[in-house]
């Protein structure tokens, strides 16, 4: 999972791209939608001004706690939009009682699935074992 994080604390490995093979890697979008992205445009604006004077005006610049702020803020984000969509799905079974739905199975493994129902464009990952939903499971050889 990407994480935000200040360079000058880091070990290079650290800041490689993985996906894109790239040894240090930065991004930014539009600075209306992210104050990530504020932080960056802001060493970069520094950088274009002061050229050879960067170092010296953002060595006392400490972007750590913000950068650790901004990632537990989108972890929690992002589990609030999990727990909202959590909270609209046990909506609309009480609300309309249990049904059956098609869904797309669209990866099995020995232990989780992982399924799509398109009629409530909801993904999830399935641990049949671990699940108290699932009465039991059965594998049949032939089964297709």
């Amino acid at each position: 999972m990407a994480q935000y994080v200040c360079v000058e604390k880091r070990d290079e490995e650290e800041l490689r791209h993985y996906g894109l093979n790239f040894p240090i890697y930065t991004h930014f979008t539009s600075p209306i939608r992210r104050y990530a992205d504020l932080l960056v445009h802001r060493l970069l604006t520094i950088t274009l001004k002061e050229k050879e004077n960067t170092r010296s005006k953002i060595d006392g610049l400490d972007y750590s706690e913000l950068t650790e702020a901004i990632s537990e803020k989108s972890f929690k984000a992002r589990k609030a939009s999990k727990d909202c969509q959590t909270l609209f799905h046990c909506l609309l079974l009480k609300e309309h009682g249990p049904r059956v739905y098609n869904c797309l199975i669209f990866d099995v493994e020995p232990t989780n699935l992982m399924i799509y129902i398109e009629e409530l464009n909801i993904h999830l990952h399935v641990r049949p074992r671990d699940d108290r939903r699932v009465d039991q499971t059965t594998f049949f050889d032939d089964a297709l």
